[in-house]
């Protein structure tokens, strides 16, 4: 967005010249994806954009990197403490790139990254490791953040951080990992040509990089990378004075630079090679058949022996299923506050027949999905995978769900990870006004705000908790499942019944209880040096069992505050100015509903908004 300057100094005058001059046919392209008439579509567009005027545009400014210095900063701020390592990034166009981005994946992006498997999962050192990518048509940085769980940690964390940097200098990529990342990029550009906008945005990348061939040759493209250009291009680009590191904490550090750096490489010529796999191609497919195209949508229901409802939602010439296996269970059932996330959480950690590493090498070789959700009403295991490959999943899907082998090590991880968001929580003023408006309408022992529940209830979960909450579960009583695809009905219900079905019971569901208390207070102001004020006003309102008059709140919530028709973005912010971040919410149980309203303001103007 700039810096404070180039915004506070922004003028109407400066951006309609800019628009003038940047804005202009000559300068832009617009990409159709779907069913329709190109003659037809193309009259549209011709009607629309043939008076369009040409302009002089600058050429683009150079996208190659330049050598810089090795940089450190770090600032003093009262919060939980975050590291940055800033390394280049090249743009798509750079015969690099490709080398580059399986690089830093391997660092540091994703659960299976050498940074998340050592800081998060095996020492849990930090809460969270990030990458931000901030480049596009010029070249630029990839950011990796880290969040310490304790202050301590810090110098542990930049050893191993600079350790693995060096160790890819020297040596690169092992040929096992370049395979998995391999399949992990093709798996998400396949993904990319399922629906319609997903295709035009990747239709709309490749006229960026002028290479619309990339669109059906991408897979040949990264499956032909090797070790020795990833070494080529980190020792290029990641040398030492191209990199910086940042820190933010509560107290003054200075690391030992000259010890971090003492791994300074010279450039390596490797002999790893591996051997190359045939490039996946948006038409491969597997045993399993689909349905020959159909011009409808069809939804089929049944229910399984156990009682297991299923829905399946028939969508022609799918390439891609999408399923999600629901319950009722959540926090408002169970008997201890928290148990619910964490066992459902931990359950994609580790199975009887497959461990953690299993779960993850497999899920990446056959590029699907498993993640959990939380709800205040309801918990999702949900996903998406290749059609031919949904047999296999649903049945990775049933061991998850009947056979979880819930592990000491990473209920500890996640653990920590979700005490130290609580601790960071107060860094984020959004979500810090939220959660103080949230105690004050239901007070501060409620089982309604946080799935995790609370620190002291964190903290009292162990694994024997866990496997005792597991096995109150029954399938055919407490779950539904949906699938999304194109394939034959009657494979559907031969796989769902192989797999979920299972023995009746009489026992009743266990219920949804409301714990919540309503405070006295009903202001409350808070003082703090920040450069930005947040209101936030709500109250009770329907709950979801009285449908009709929840369906209209759901309806009057959009109206209100949903987008930029809303009626408080119109009013407050374009028409008087008053703030500049506006929202409304409805959230509703079955025996419950409260609404909220929100706005960030300018300290200054904060008495008229709220008026």
């Amino acid at each position: 967005m700039g810096t404070i300057d180039t915004v506070g100094n922004a003028t109407r005058r400066s951006l309609r010249a800019f628009y003038r001059k940047h804005y202009r046919p000559n300068n832009a392209f617009l990409v159709a994806s779907g069913d329709f008439d190109p003659d037809q579509i193309y009259d549209i567009f011709h009607a629309a954009f043939s008076d369009w005027k040409e302009s002089e545009l600058n050429s683009l400014a150079d996208a190659s990197l330049h050598h810089g210095r090795f940089a450190f900063d770090s600032r003093k701020r009262q919060g939980p403490e975050l590291l940055a390592l800033v390394l280049p990034e090249l743009n798509e166009r750079h015969q690099d790139s490709e080398a580059l981005h399986i690089a830093i994946r391997y660092l540091a992006i994703g659960k299976s990254s050498l940074l998340h498997k050592e800081l998060v999962e095996e020492r849990k050192l930090c809460s969270f490791v990030k990458v931000s990518s901030l480049s596009g048509l010029l070249s630029g940085v990839s950011v990796v953040l880290l969040a310490p769980i304790q202050p301590r940690f810090k110098t542990a964390i930049m050893d191993s951080l600079f350790r693995h940097w060096a160790e890819i200098m020297r040596e690169g990529v092992p040929s096992e990992a370049i395979a998995l990342i391999k399949k992990d990029i093709i798996h998400s550009w396949l993904y990319s040509f399922d629906g319609v906008e997903h295709k035009a945005n990747l239709i709309a990348a490749e006229v960026f990089n002028e290479d619309l061939a990339r669109i059906q040759n991408y897979a040949d493209l990264v499956q032909s990378i090797e070790n020795a250009q990833i070494v080529k291009a980190v020792n290029e680009f990641w040398q030492s004075q191209r990199i910086a590191l940042f820190y933010q904490g509560n107290s003054n550090f200075t690391p030992d630079l000259g010890k971090l750096l003492k791994h300074e490489l010279s450039p390596y010529k490797p002999t790893i090679r591996h051997n190359r796999e045939k490039a996946l191609t948006p038409e491969d497919s597997g045993a399993i058949s689909r349905l020959s195209p159909k011009t409808d949508t069809e939804y089929y229901q049944f229910t399984l022996p156990g009682g297991m409802k299923v829905v399946y939602n028939y969508v022609p010439q799918r390439p891609i299923c999408g399923f999600t296996l629901s319950s009722h269970l959540c926090q408002l059932s169970e008997n201890k506050a928290g148990i619910n996330y964490f066992t459902s959480a931990l359950m994609l950690y580790g199975t009887e027949q497959h461990d953690h590493n299993d779960l993850m090498r497999i899920s990446r070789e056959k590029g699907f999905n498993i993640r959990v959700q939380h709800h205040l009403d309801s918990t999702l295991f949900r996903g998406k995978c290749h059609y031919q490959h949904l047999p296999f999943v649903l049945s990775l899907l049933q061991e998850i769900l009947l056979n979880p082998v819930f592990n000491k090590s990473h209920l500890n991880m996640l653990k920590a990870a979700a005490l130290d968001n609580m601790r960071r929580e107060r860094s984020y003023p959004a979500s810090y006004a939220y959660s103080k408006w949230f105690s004050q309408l239901f007070g501060k022992e409620n089982n309604l705000l946080r799935a995790t529940g609370e620190q002291k209830d964190i903290r009292a979960i162990n694994v024997e908790d866990c496997q005792s909450w597991h096995q109150s579960w029954h399938i055919g009583r407490d779950f539904s499942l949906c699938i999304v695809g194109s394939l034959e009905l009657s494979q559907i219900r031969d796989l769902c019944e192989q797999y979920f079905s299972c023995r009746p019971t009489t026992i009743d569901p266990l219920p949804h209880i409301l714990s919540y208390q309503k405070e006295s207070a009903n202001h409350i102001k808070q003082y703090k040096r920040k450069d930005q004020s947040i209101i936030h006003l709500g109250g009770f309102a329907c709950p979801a069992s009285r449908r009709k008059d929840n369906s209209a709140f759901h309806v009057l919530a959009q109206a209100l505050g949903g987008d930029l028709s809303s009626r408080l973005y119109a009013i407050l912010r374009e028409k008087y100015g008053y703030a500049y971040q506006i929202g409304f919410d409805f959230s509703s149980v079955t025996d419950l509903g409260f609404w909220y309203a929100y706005v960030f303001v300018i300290p200054r103007i904060i008495e008229t908004a709220s008026g």
